[in-house]
């Protein structure tokens, strides 16, 4: 949150969701309404299947254009926010914390246009602070069908470094048998099973 005229905002949570999303923890929740549940403001699904999430009690969009990946979803992020800045979480990535988009949060200034986190010197744009007004100059560019970490490239990005556990991703057995551990062991929810949540 940050004063804004002596208003106070919180910023958007964008959830990038496919069928990763819905996958279910032993919680109850999928991996989508997991993450949904870390927003402090607005919040909404960015799918290129929204009928997958419509019995979820949350806005869907459906992507800008199609077929375009994770760019296609954070173009569609930052097309549909209506706050100056959008946190983006990818499914990919259900063990992100409030805690890691609070560090980003708190990176933000004037002369940036995304914050996204940093490991080994590497780049995870699939959690990230990115400002609306980027949308301008990335939806034209999803023609050319670019890769997300060549978009965020090109503008102005500082890397918050990081190392801790919260950027293992979910789209591989060994990163469900990964979610098991993590979701019963650290966070008492319990598994994380290999097949998507019944309708």
């Amino acid at each position: 949150m940050y004063e804004a005229d002596g208003i106070r905002v919180k910023p958007t949570l964008a959830v990038l969701a496919g069928l990763d999303g819905l996958h279910r923890l032993a919680n109850g929740l999928t991996v989508a309404q997991q993450l949904l549940s870390l927003a402090e403001g607005p919040a909404f699904i960015s799918t290129n299947c929204p009928e997958w999430f419509e019995r979820f009690d949350v806005p869907l969009v459906a992507d800008v254009v199609s077929n375009r990946g994770s760019a296609g979803g954070v173009v569609t992020a930052l097309a549909f926010a209506t706050t100056e800045w959008v946190q983006v979480v990818s499914c990919q990535l259900p063990f992100v914390t409030k805690a890691v988009l609070k560090q980003l949060w708190a990176h933000r200034h004037a002369n940036t246009d995304a914050i996204c986190l940093s490991v080994g010197g590497k780049i995870e744009p699939l959690v990230g602070l990115y400002r609306r007004e980027l949308v301008y100059d990335w939806e034209p560019r999803l023609d050319g069908a670019p890769a997300l970490i060549s978009l965020v490239e090109s503008c102005r990005v500082d890397e918050v470094r990081w190392s801790g556990e919260e950027l293992r991703r979910l789209n591989s057995s060994r990163g469900l048998r990964s979610a098991d551990e993590s979701f019963s062991n650290a966070w008492s929810v319990g598994t994380v099973p290999s097949q998507v949540a019944p309708w």
